[in-house]
């Protein structure tokens, strides 16, 4: 048992540590924690070591959760050679409304989650004025690094705040005692995949950066770990996946002189990972740096030298003190986080030309080159929090447990376009000589096919729009709560309440949480439990960050080509506006009844979710509002609302065994895993723009006048699946022998297909298709090979979708054709990790 210090001896230790002066140092012996069965939320390290994985990322090691699901199209057969971490929802939630956190501090990137990102299918490269994407999951940490994953999905402690779906908390590895090491290099490629696609041609000469038929990718890992002196230990980890993506050019925007030309696409993740630990009397230290630079190259179809760079970078510094005082458990967080989601083009301009003796590549009649705006969005995060724990009292019969904490950050969201100008219209015939650096003129014996009058010598751009300038909001926030664990015979209950408050929208949010647990026999073998629980959900920096860059881009013109620009109009008018709204939130029910038997566990689940004052963006005539009549605003300008709603019925069931057991020699751990859920919302996303603030635009389905709102949801929409996991070891005499196997059944569904444009209503059309049943089996197998003392090689194979299905998971629309084509999973794919340790 520890022994505790009083407040002074602990405020003394601190006090000395900075000067280097010895202070009293407890040896403490090793703990080992182990789950207790009824703990189904919890990942272990062993199960994160024996689970197929695509990217390594931590987000693909929730499958085995039954509240957790993974966005239809995150993996598909034309994308894999992209390395981002999947989009998850939690009990039927918007996919930006959970809280994900590293070792308990936030690591979301809030600048903008809802919008367009790359490697989606949402193509930004095509868009004038990008609305950027963020990954919601901020840092995209490697699962190598994870010793566990809490998934906090229902029933959620005031501890936690801001979230709607659910709570993701990595918690980083702490150093083995001895000194050791790890080195392994993970491939995979197109030779390694069975493809399943509908136009195999078209898909085999792709010139999309969202279509792959080739590419290489390989995750390369190295760490070393160890104490340097009797209480202080640290480790050091540097992980890197990278993919290269050869692309075609487009025979229809370029000629033959590109015709076996490829654009050279990559995709980069690294982590840098340096954590510690520091046992310091009765306090535990863990300071931790990670640093996650991540991009990705993208172009634009119908361009020459269109590459973007698509980053993702993610950087924290953070620690954590856990210290035993008198009769309380002390937790601390001091962190810092700057993360980063921009778009960055390889020029500085974008013009379409005419096809001359210079710009020479079109086949199509324009000679389109460049790049957009670039967009550089950052967010940076100071925050401070604590959690009290209280030693158990008895008053009156009752057992009650006190806790209480708090949290404060200072957050900004930083939006700013790099200075770069795009011709507006077609170019100009040019008469006499360009300015040097002028991007938009051209002096390449260009002239006008109808215009017999003058004689041209090239061509410019008297129209543009520069886009250029920097808008910040700044938001700090905070959030106290408490709570009460009573216990009285064989019931328990957990009474607390949350208070959060912030300068965004300037409201106090009040959730109360409310958990109830009786022990029917008080030996925590059959429990029934019941909670009702209040959750307000995330803000995003995009609400007001839309507004601000209305404001950073200037249509200009000019005479000629040896004028300067000047402004076309000074009577700009912004189209969307930023004002206070309420904070959105969920009211939650639970149900749980949990059952342990001699070898098994299995836990049922019944979760009921209302969501209330979503936000959606509209116009002032949909909520009834006067013409704007602010000069600075267009009259009828889009607005936020919080006329977001939504339902959710989730039924789990989870079963597994408690203890590994053994049949003919071998070891074996399994899992069962069942859900079912049913969920309707009126809105997806907060840039969501609609007419109909109830029921949302109308639209054709199958031939018939709707609203969008009253049709089948495009994603997340598997009704009910059915999961088992199987672990298995043996110890050979080559060595340990390691077999996992995921099986998963998911159930059929009428889902819908975007169809394009209705020539009649001129609106929106949706077909309605059928996804079939389907049935997928993953595999790792591994080899760890013994070598003297700890020292081992290994080997993983990793075999998804051994059986090879074909799975329809959505439709693509060409735009060209105005047909829709099915969207398939991956067919068998082999990944090979080869490494050692010692």
């Amino acid at each position: 048992m520890l022994k505790r210090l009083n407040l002074s001896q602990n405020l003394l230790i601190f006090a000395l540590m900075p000067l280097g002066l010895n202070a009293e140092v407890v040896k403490l012996d090793e703990i080992v924690v182990k789950a207790k069965p009824n703990n189904f939320n919890t990942i272990s390290r062993q199960k994160i070591e024996n689970s197929p994985t695509l990217n390594g990322s931590m987000s693909e090691l929730l499958k085995s959760n039954p509240n957790v699901r993974f966005s239809n199209t995150s993996t598909t057969s034309q994308n894999l050679g992209d390395i981002n971490p999947s989009d998850i929802s939690i009990n039927g939630a918007l996919t930006y409304q959970n809280n994900f956190m590293i070792n308990g501090f936030n690591v979301n990137n809030d600048l903008n989650p809802g919008g367009k990102r790359f490697g989606t299918g949402q193509n930004t490269t095509h868009v004038k004025e990008p609305d950027i994407g963020s990954i919601s999951q901020g840092i995209m940490i490697d699962s190598d690094l994870i010793g566990s994953i809490e998934v906090l999905d229902s029933d959620v402690s005031a501890r936690y705040g801001n979230f709607m779906g659910g709570v993701v908390n990595a918690k980083t590895r702490d150093p083995k005692r001895e000194f050791s090491g790890k080195f392994s290099l993970t491939h995979s490629s197109n030779n390694w995949v069975s493809y399943h696609v509908e136009d195999e041609e078209k898909f085999k000469n792709s010139t999309s950066p969202n279509a792959q038929p080739k590419f290489k990718k390989s995750i390369a890992r190295a760490s070393l770990e160890g104490f340097v002196t009797e209480n202080f230990g640290i480790i050091g980890s540097y992980t890197q996946a990278y993919s290269t993506i050869p692309i075609k050019y487009d025979p229809k925007y370029f000629s033959d002189a590109h015709a076996n030309q490829t654009r050279k696409m990559h995709r980069k993740n690294e982590n840098f990972f340096l954590a510690g630990v520091w046992y310091v009397g009765q306090h535990v230290i863990r300071p931790t740096l990670i640093y996650t630079p991540s991009s990705a190259t993208y172009h634009t179809e119908f361009m020459k030298d269109s590459i973007y760079d698509y980053k993702n970078d993610g950087l924290i510094g953070s620690v954590k003190v856990e210290s035993a005082l008198n009769s309380v458990l002390l937790e601390q967080n001091f962190g810092y986080s700057k993360m980063q989601s921009s778009r960055i083009g390889s020029k500085n301009y974008q013009a379409a030309w005419h096809p001359s003796a210079v710009k020479n590549w079109a086949s199509d009649g324009v000679a389109q080159e460049g790049t957009f705006a670039s967009v550089e969005q950052t967010q940076e995060n100071y925050e401070y929090s604590f959690d009290t724990t209280f030693d158990e009292i008895l008053a009156l019969n009752l057992s009650h447990t006190f806790s209480f904490g708090g949290d404060i950050s200072q957050k900004s969201g930083t939006l700013i376009y790099k200075d770069s100008i795009i011709g507006d219209g077609s170019a100009s015939e040019l008469h006499g000589a360009c300015q040097n650096g002028d991007p938009l003129c051209i002096n390449d014996g260009w002239e006008h096919p109808y215009d017999d009058d003058t004689i041209g010598n090239g061509q410019y751009f008297d129209q543009a729009t520069r886009y250029k300038g920097k808008t910040k909001k700044n938001i700090t926030s905070y959030g106290i709560y408490a709570q009460d664990k009573v216990k009285f015979k064989n019931l328990t209950a957990r009474f607390g309440l949350r208070m959060d408050k912030d300068t965004f929208f300037n409201n106090t949010n009040i959730a109360p949480r409310l958990s109830l647990t009786y022990d029917i026999f008080d030996d925590e073998t059959s429990l029934l439990g019941f909670g009702a629980n209040r959750y307000y959900g995330r803000n995003s920096f995009s609400y007001a960050l839309d507004e601000g860059k209305e404001w950073l881009k200037t249509e200009l013109v000019r005479k000629d080509q040896l004028s300067p620009w000047e402004i076309k109009k000074d009577d700009y008018k912004a189209n969307y506006r930023f004002s206070n709204l309420k904070t959105p939130y969920t009211d939650e029910l639970s149900f749980r009844y949990f059952q342990e038997l001699d070898f098994l566990s299995f836990e049922l689940k019944y979760i009921m979710r209302k969501d209330k004052d979503g936000i959606m963006t509209t116009w002032r005539s949909v909520e009834n509002l006067d013409p704007s009549t602010d000069p600075k605003y267009t009259a009828n300008h889009r607005i936020l609302t919080n006329n977001g709603r939504g339902e959710a019925d989730v039924v789990s069931f989870a079963l597994r065994n408690n203890e590994p057991f053994y049949f003919i020699g071998v070891n074996h751990n399994f899992e069962l895993i069942f859900d079912y859920t049913k969920i309707k919302r009126n809105y997806n996303s907060y840039k969501d723009t609609t007419q109909d603030k109830k029921r949302g635009d109308k639209v054709v389905l199958d031939g018939k006048l709707t609203h969008k709102n009253d049709i089948a949801r495009e994603d997340f929409n598997v009704p009910y699946s059915l999961r088992f996991n199987t672990y298995s070891s043996l110890k050979t005499k080559l060595g340990l022998v390691r077999i996992n196997n995921f099986f998963k059944f998911n159930a059929g569904y009428n889902g819908i297909r975007y169809a394009g444009l209705d020539k009649t209503y001129w609106i929106d059309r949706y077909e309605t298709k059928h996804f079939g049943s389907n049935f997928i089996w993953d595999m790792r197998l591994g080899l760890d090979i013994l070598g003297r003392k700890t020292d081992a090689y290994f080997i993983n194979l990793d075999i998804l979708n051994v059986l090879n299905r074909k799975v329809n998971v959505g439709s693509n629309f060409d735009y060209d054709t105005e047909n829709s084509s099915s969207i398939y999973a991956p067919g068998r794919q082999l990944w090979v990790e080869i490494g050692a340790r010692f």
